[in-house]
């Protein structure tokens, strides 16, 4: 009866992610950029897969074109970018890179479906994979940036291949794991973000390795005298070894700049500069070097022996595969590549943030407000605000189940699980979350995102308890129905409006038969007309400037949003500029909303005109959500316009225009 629940879930799972995508290649048809002049990640990645077939090795997709940091860390999105080009070919823009974050969404939720049936039961696992699905937040992404998505794909399927594990021959074991280190390895070469599932990733191996026999099969892993000498020897190898480069490292880097020290002497490949350079800067790197390189031996090393070198040395071979492919044939040019954006993103972040710009142009210190040296955002406390705000439906549910198993186990006779299983449950679904606080991630919306996976793993468990009850499924169908509408409406009315600006611009021009545009020189309308460079059906286009509306006597005015309070807006440009309001009449028609009544068209844009886009910027959700500086008023002047001047010319010459 198990299996035929199952089939018929795994049909049901499969129809509802082949249509979300289906439907959302549908919805994002001609889809343009939301940044001007071709520039931001998307626009790269494509720039970079336009050079694929050039390419000899997959390492060169970071040489063969400019590309910046955008190829760091995601050769495995770019990988498969270059298939979905091929697959999608003829399609102009950004549509197979959003095809392909796309349908990353869509296969995590069918994953989510196969693990949680191996996890707990088809019925529970459908309900999970749903609420997944239906939840606005990926789609939002991957309207945008998501190579977490990709990310997250390849996260399940690492999981999904341990779950086959339990009970499974020893050749299979060694395969399964094998599969699962190639996967875990693309997990991390997929997107920057990744690393947020390497907690879960090894709570999983954990769970997989123990899972039948529970803390007995731990202890016996734990205290094998094989392992754990093993271990410890290695250790005491790798102690002396940083022992070693903290008292000659000097005396080191000398014999290798003038190539005495054998097969090191490539590490200084060109001595640019005099040694002394070198040196200072070994001694003022070498204590973050050496503390982020003890940390991970320190974790792998309790890795190792909670799961045994039996479980370990199949996912590192895995793992070692995929390194190889990715950085052969100059393997040490390539690692010194990862190293180094890994150094720029976990060592030292915050350095670069927007947050920085607005600090140098005293943004925070005219409000009275003082800021630290390398702010990141509202800290602690933004983290539930965010997903209250991106995943309402699923943070409370998911903090209804928590409670409701915490009451449970305290006030039964006989608790569904142990105290400190459930501790380790309630970790383990918080770990994405810690993970990106320990690492101090930027506080953007997309960097959180991955908590939602982790939100399920305890969504799930409690639904498999609470499932015997007879008010269960009567209440998690109500409580799903909801959540999918109400997600259904937020995507709908604001965010695929919003993202589809350009486009909408774009129609309302040909709908009029627009051959000449009136509108603003300023900034905030950049990149409107840059995509209109770009975009064949409008080269025609003439553009002329105004300064204010009462210079237009006749023809077409379009008026791009006017608020600095927006996220994807040139940071210090809208510091130093502030909300446009050069031009009086504009101003008014702004105040009293008056532009309403007169517009022949009014459009969304994620510059400001809703409350989702503006949290993938760190200090738009930081005014947002910690400051509620964000007001509506800011909200209504993220819109854009076109108005006919025809009807602007009569309606400010009555009486109501003032």
């Amino acid at each position: 009866m198990t299996n035929y629940i199952f089939l018929i879930n795994l049909a049901v799972i499969l129809g509802v992610c082949l249509s979300f995508w289906l439907i959302f290649l549908k919805l994002i048809r001609n889809i343009k950029t939301t940044v001007g002049g071709g520039a931001g990640d998307n626009s790269y990645l494509l720039r970079a897969t336009a050079q694929s077939h050039k390419w000899r090795w997959p390492s060169d997709m970071h040489t063969t074109t400019y590309t910046g940091t955008s190829t760091s860390q995601r050769d495995i999105t770019v990988l498969l970018l270059a298939l979905f080009q091929k697959i999608f070919r003829g399609r102009e823009g950004e549509y197979s890179v959003i095809a392909l974050w796309g349908f990353a969404n869509a296969a995590s939720a069918f994953l989510i479906y196969l693990i949680g049936s191996n996890y707990w039961e088809p019925n529970v696992a459908l309900f999970i994979a749903i609420l997944y699905i239906s939840s606005f937040w990926m789609w939002q992404m991957s309207l945008f940036v998501a190579h977490l998505n990709v990310g997250t794909m390849f996260f399940l399927l690492a999981v999904y291949f341990l779950t086959q594990t339990v009970g499974a021959a020893p050749f299979v074991i060694n395969v399964l794991l094998f599969s699962t280190g190639i996967s875990f390895c693309c997990m991390l070469f997929a997107s920057s973000s990744s690393p947020r599932y390497i907690l879960p990733f090894f709570a999983a191996l954990f769970f997989a390795k123990h899972q039948a026999s529970g803390f007995t099969s731990l202890y016996q892993t734990a205290t094998s005298s094989d392992s754990l000498f093993i271990s410890l020897t290695i250790t005491l190898f790798f102690a002396v070894f940083l022992i070693f480069i903290k008292i000659f490292y000097k005396k080191l880097l000398t014999a290798i700049y003038n190539r005495r020290a054998w097969f090191l002497n490539g590490l200084i490949s060109a001595k640019k500069y005099p040694l002394e350079h070198y040196l200072e800067k070994a001694e003022r790197l070498l204590p973050d070097v050496l503390k982020w390189t003890i940390k991970p031996y320190i974790f792998l090393f309790i890795v190792v022996n909670l799961v045994g070198f039996n479980y370990f040395i199949p996912v590192l071979l895995g793992f070692g595969l995929i390194v190889l492919v990715l950085t052969l044939p100059d393997i040490k040019r390539s690692l010194t590549f990862y190293f180094n954006y890994i150094y720029i993103s976990y060592i030292k972040p915050g350095v670069n943030s927007t947050f920085m710009r607005y600090i140098r142009f005293g943004y925070f210190s005219k409000k009275g407000l003082g800021m630290p040296p390398h702010p990141r955002g509202g800290g602690i406390l933004w983290v539930p605000k965010i997903f209250f705000r991106m995943a309402p439906f699923h943070t409370l549910i998911y903090i209804s189940i928590l409670t409701a198993l915490i009451i449970l186990n305290i006030n039964s006779i006989s608790p569904v699980i142990s105290h400190t299983s459930l501790f380790l449950l309630i970790l383990t679904s918080l770990l994405p979350i810690i993970w990106a606080e320990y690492t101090k991630a930027y506080q953007i919306a997309r960097s959180y995102s991955s908590g939602l996976i982790g939100f399920l793993v305890l969504t799930g468990f409690g639904a498999y308890v609470f499932q015997n009850y007879s008010f269960f499924w009567p209440v998690a169908v109500t409580l799903l129905a909801i959540t999918l509408l109400w997600n259904a409406w937020k995507f709908f009315s604001d965010i695929y409006p919003a993202r589809m600006s350009f486009n909408k611009i774009t129609e309302s021009f040909e709908k009029f038969k627009i051959k000449e545009i009136y509108t603003y020189d300023t900034f905030y309308n950049e990149s409107f007309f840059d995509n209109v460079k770009s975009t064949p059906r409008l080269q025609n286009l003439k553009i002329n400037f105004i300064k204010s509306l009462k210079d237009v006597a006749n023809g077409w005015i379009f008026i791009p949003p006017t608020t600095h309070k927006a996220g994807y807006i040139d940071g210090e440009k809208s510091i130093e500029q502030g909300d446009f309001m050069e031009d009086p009449a504009l101003n008014q028609l702004l105040e009293n909303r008056a532009i309403e009544k007169i517009a022949t068209a009014k459009f969304k844009t994620v510059y400001g005109s809703d409350n989702i886009w503006m949290q993938e910027h760190d200090v738009m959700t930081y005014l947002d959500l910690m400051l509620h500086d964000i007001k509506d008023k800011d909200h209504f002047r993220g819109y854009a316009w076109l108005l006919n001047a025809n009807e602007l010319r009569q309606f400010m010459s009555s009486t109501l225009f003032r």
